[in-house]
């Protein structure tokens, strides 16, 4: 009977940890400068591992110069469909948001204008 409460009592144990790890997973917490990564060395190293690089193609990152916001373009391998994100810092935290119209994109030396 001991063994039942107890497999019972890590069943339940388990399950809490997988359904607050989930949870986690599918909210961004980022704070800090580069999308919360650590700033870039000399070793070439892929940039944000599953919140900007994923299992689809990427390309055409660029920050603005205030380092306050962050764009991107993705295509989505399965479907095709292609989208410009951006992420943008507000009191040191990093929200995603969609960038529409466009793919591709040069931010002006000030910071102030984006080219399509």
């Amino acid at each position: 009977m001991k063994s039942i409460y107890c497999s019972i009592s890590l069943l339940f144990s388990v399950l809490l940890i997988s359904s607050t790890s989930h949870a986690q997973e599918d909210s961004l917490v980022a704070e800090g400068p580069y999308i919360g990564q650590k700033p870039p060395g000399l070793t070439p190293e892929v940039f944000a591992l599953g919140i900007v690089s994923t299992e689809d193609h990427e390309w055409g990152d660029i920050f603005t110069p205030t380092m306050k916001e962050f764009y991107f373009n993705r295509k989505n391998n399965k479907s095709g469909k292609k989208s410009r994100l951006a992420f943008k810092s507000e009191n040191n935290r990093w929200q995603e948001s969609k960038v529409e119209p466009g793919m591709g994109g040069f931010i002006s030396p000030d910071g102030k204008t984006m080219l399509f």
